[in-house]
Parts: C-alpha cells; structure tokens; sequence
C-alpha cells in the first residue's frame, strides 16, 4: 500500500468494486466533492473515468466557504477544471456567519451539510469524498491524543451514511504521493489551500509531527486503525442486538429499564451511553470518554438528571431516558406549504397543508390535561395520553410539535402525528449502529 507510484485504473476499479453492495443501489449519477486540491481533483478524474466505463454521469460540487478572499476564485478555477474534462459542476456557498474559534471543524460540518442537502434536493444517493491514507493516520492520532475508544481509533470509515447519503471514500487507502503522481498522468494542476499548513490547527501539526517520522511509522498506526475497526465492527453488532432487545426510540427520544442498564458491566455501560448520547445529541462528533465516564458514575449513584453533549439523562419511575437538551434544540421552523426541510439535524419535515405551520420544541407548554389530545379528532388514544402523562417533564418539552399555541399542538412526534404534517427521525448516527 506505502507506494509513491500512480493509481492505476484497475487499483481504481477495485476499490470501488469493495463498495458493491452500497452501488448496486439504483444510480445513475454520483456527486462528488471537489475543492480543487489534488487528493479531491485525482478523485474526480478516476471517478469520471470510472463512470463512463459503468454507463454512469458524476456532478463535481464545490463548496466556496468564503474563509478567505480567493476561496470564490478558486471555486470558479474549478469550475473551469471541471469543464476541460467535460464534467458537470456547481458550487455550493456557505452563507452563514463564520466563526471565529473551531474553524475547521466548523467548516468541515458546513461542508458536508451543503453538500449533502444538494444530493437530497437532485435525488442523488451516492457522494464521494477524497480522504487519503495519511489523512486517515492524522485522524486516529489526534483521537489517540484525546483519549478516544476503539470506535475512535478505527478512524475515517470508507463508507458512511451521512443525512440519508451513502458517502464513500474510494483512496482512503492510497498515499498522497500516488495521488500527486497520478495527477501527474492527468497533466492537471491543482490548488495549495494555505490552510494545510497553518499551525494554527491541530491536524497540520500532526502532520508535520508524521513528516518527521520513517514512513514504517505511518504503516503501524493505519494498522492500529484497521485492527480498531474489526473490533469496532464486532462491539457494534454485540451492541446493536442489546439495544434491539431493550431500547425504544420514540418521538426523539430513547427509553430503556434502568435495572438492565445499572447491571452491565462498566465498560459497556460507558460503550452504550457514548452511542446514545451521539444519536440523540446530533452533534459533529461523538462525546468524550471522560465525560461518558463521569455521567455513567453519576447515574449509578443514584443521580436523577445529567447533561451531557446536548442532552438531558433523567432517571424516574424505574426508566432511564435520553433525549435532547431544551436550549440545544434549534429555534422554531416556519414552514411553508408544500416545503421540506431538516429541522434541529435530526428531524426531516414535509408540510402537506395548505397554508404554513410552525414546527418547534413542545418547551414548557402545560400537558396537565394533555389537551395537544383534543385537537387532533380523536387521532390519539388512551394510552397514549397516558404515556404522554407519565413522560418526565424535560422529556416531554422536547418533544417535536406542530403549531404550538397556548400550551396546545396540533401534533406531537411520536405520540400524536398531523395527518398533513409528515415528520421523520433522521440522526447523525443510526441507533443500531
């Protein structure tokens, strides 16, 4: 794998035979991310050429994060790269307020919400994304440092569902030297973004640390990384049956017998307590170690309300749940008949009225007489006016209701649902995974 020799069509082909089962899924075109770096350029002209062999079309999306005064001048040189190989292409402007601290990881989830809401909105199923070899050792190093689990230190999977996406990862296992020479074959240029040198951020210092190292460094850790993720893959399937046994996810919120969860051992209580808090939390990247570690403390001391990473553990009546935090979840959504769209990460909502409705949190509205019941026509039953009753309040506030007035709703996920109103969980990360 440690080779500096260009990527050949056939190595090509083969990784993107490894991804089969994820392709074999209707495609005709497949998006991929385009920033006009060589790692990102070199995957746009195999896929290109691997599309063309398959009877297939790629659209190259490039994301212009207005960072810096040259990012949309780089974005429409890509275009015109783009064009020279006959190559469909958009660019995708990150129009919100840019921060001031955490910028690459802001931008980073910036980037893959564009991209990913774009795919969505055209039907496309299938994004590739350019990661490299050593942007796979940088990742489980900077997760060694912070002390991240095994799931962590497996680092940047190949093939991962992001907002209903199937994004894939086709040279996650070539070096960026392979990749520098094949652009070389190509006989295209690419762009330095000056940020992959900035010490500024700490991925380009341990860059620079892993320049410093014999390249047989590089090979032990990508083999610590693979190692991970055959043990992750065998804890995520111990785990996913265990939750399929005793967790319930409803209306956005997860519910499961303390007395199961209190009687596992430590470590699985901390392995199943990151998970849930990454589900529900919708959050970049899971929580940390520590934390977990000191929540799952907390609850076994008999602790009735922990928050942690955007969520809110509350233990009552013989249960535990999980569900968001009342000031982590987005402001209202106004949304406009015949709309869709994405609200507080996690829920995707279709307005089928004929006039707007308001989609928020429940908050603080009074359910003492659960009247969110009568104005649904009867379209929800006893048990579960019941179970709304019973629901812990910080639970219940979080709940995703439609038009909220006076403390009444014309529906609640998961218990009363709008009949023109279509609302689906959509998290970061899937519950049995």
């Amino acid at each position: 794998m440690w080779l500096s020799s260009s990527i050949s069509e056939e190595e090509f082909e083969a990784q993107m035979a490894s991804f089969t089962i994820e392709l074999a899924a209707p495609m005709e075109k497949m998006a991929v991310g385009v920033s006009g770096g060589a790692d990102s350029l070199c995957l746009a002209f195999l896929l290109n050429r691997w599309a063309q062999k398959h009877g297939k079309t790629i659209v190259a999306l490039t994301v212009d994060h207005g960072l810096r005064p040259e990012s949309s001048q780089e974005a429409k040189t890509v275009a015109a790269m783009m064009s020279a190989f006959g190559i469909e292409h958009r660019i995708l402007l990150w129009e919100d307020e840019k921060p001031s601290t955490g910028i690459q990881a802001k931008a980073r989830e910036a980037r893959y919400s564009l991209l990913t809401r774009w795919c969505q909105a055209h039907g496309i199923r299938h994004l590739a994304v350019g990661h490299h070899a050593m942007d796979q050792v940088e990742t489980v190093l900077m997760r060694l440092s912070r002390g991240s689990g095994f799931q962590g230190i497996a680092g940047i999977k190949p093939l991962m569902m992001k907002d209903g996406i199937i994004c894939i990862r086709p040279l996650l296992t070539f070096t960026p030297e392979a990749i520098r020479a094949t652009m070389g074959q190509f006989g295209q240029n690419y762009i330095d973004d000056p940020s992959n040198v900035n010490l500024r951020f700490e991925r380009v210092r341990w860059r620079l640390f892993c320049g410093l190292m014999p390249s047989s460094f590089s090979e032990v850790v990508l083999g610590l990384a693979y190692g991970a993720s055959l043990l992750s893959e065998h804890k995520t399937q111990e785990r996913s049956q265990m939750i399929a046994q005793e967790a319930l996810l409803k209306g956005g919120f997860l519910m499961f017998s303390s007395s199961w969860f209190l009687t596992l051992d430590h470590p699985m209580q901390v392995e199943l307590l990151r998970h849930f808090l990454s589900v529900i939390g919708v959050r970049a990247y899971p929580p940390k170690l520590k934390m977990v570690e000191v929540a799952v403390r907390e609850l076994g001391k008999g602790k009735g309300v922990i928050t942690a990473h955007g969520c809110v553990v509350v233990a009552a009546r013989g249960k535990m749940y999980i569900a968001r935090e009342l000031r982590s979840i987005e402001e209202p959504l106004i949304l406009p008949s015949g709309g869709v769209a994405l609200w507080d990460k996690r829920w995707v909502v279709e307005n089928k009225t004929g006039g707007p409705v308001t989609v928020s949190a429940l908050g603080g509205g009074s359910l003492d007489e659960c009247k969110v019941a009568r104005e649904l026509d009867g379209s929800i039953d006893e048990p579960a006016v019941k179970a709304l009753k019973d629901l812990p309040a910080l639970v219940r506030r979080s709940l995703l209701a439609v038009n909220v007035t006076k403390g009444k709703a014309l529906g609640l996920a998961g218990f009363a649902e709008h009949p023109e109103v279509v609302v689906k969980f959509r998290a970061r990360y899937g519950l049995g995974r």
